[in-house]
This record gives C-alpha cells, structure tokens and sequence, in this order.
C-alpha cells in the first residue's frame, strides 16, 4: 500500500471522527471491504490448489513439510523453496482474511460506519 492510499484513509478515518456520514461513502467502503475479502478468498483457492500438488508430489501434509523443512530435512531444491514460499504466502493471506473478518463481525456485512451514524443511517 502506498503513502498516498494510507494518507487518504486517514483523511476518512478523520471525517469519521469529526462526525461527517456520508450514505455513498458508506456503501463503497463496505463495498472495496467485501472486494478485498473476495480477492482474497479466491487467491487462497489458487495457493491451496498449488499446495496440493506438492502435498500429493511428496506424500506429506504442508505442516509436516513444514515442520521438516525447519529442521533442514528437506533441503534446498527449487520444489522446497517454491512449497515453503507457497506455504508463507498462504499463511499471510489468512492473516488478511482474517483481519477482514474481524473488522466484519462475522458477518456478510462490513459494519462500516462512521461514529455518530445510525444504523437508520446504512
């Protein structure tokens, strides 16, 4: 994310706290969150498929290879580096997601709303 985006979501998150509401600000925000939610779900899918592959290749789960490429059992081959940088990202992206998810409630709606907005409001 670049400093301009982080300095525009700042912006907002001080109109929020100054009170401002804005229906159409409100809508595309928890539209760009359930974007970001979907994009992220679906790259999950892709990495998953990934990790299948060389689960299937090599016989183990990506936790047990994990757990050995620690150790150093599993050397240093293009197909190791490629599973633990597959694995990594994977495990990024979930944190992502999860973060998302947080911020939602549980729920298919986002909660976006500045303080001050009712649910009248939405």
């Amino acid at each position: 994310m670049t400093q301009s985006t982080l300095a525009k979501l700042r912006t907002l998150e001080k109109l929020c706290e100054a009170g401002y509401a804005d229906e159409v600000l409100e809508r595309s925000l928890e539209k760009l969150l359930a974007y970001q939610q979907t994009q992220l779900q679906m790259h999950l899918q892709a990495l998953g498929k990934d990790l299948q592959e060389f689960e299937t290749r090599y016989g183990m789960t990506s936790a047990d290879f994990l757990i050995r490429y620690r150790t150093g059992e599993m050397g240093d081959s293009a197909d190791v580096m490629e599973w633990h940088a597959l694995y990594r990202m994977q495990a990024q992206l979930r944190q992502h997601l999860t973060l998302l998810q947080e911020s939602d409630g549980g729920t298919d709606h986002h909660g976006v709303s500045c303080p001050g907005q009712s649910q009248a409001d939405q």
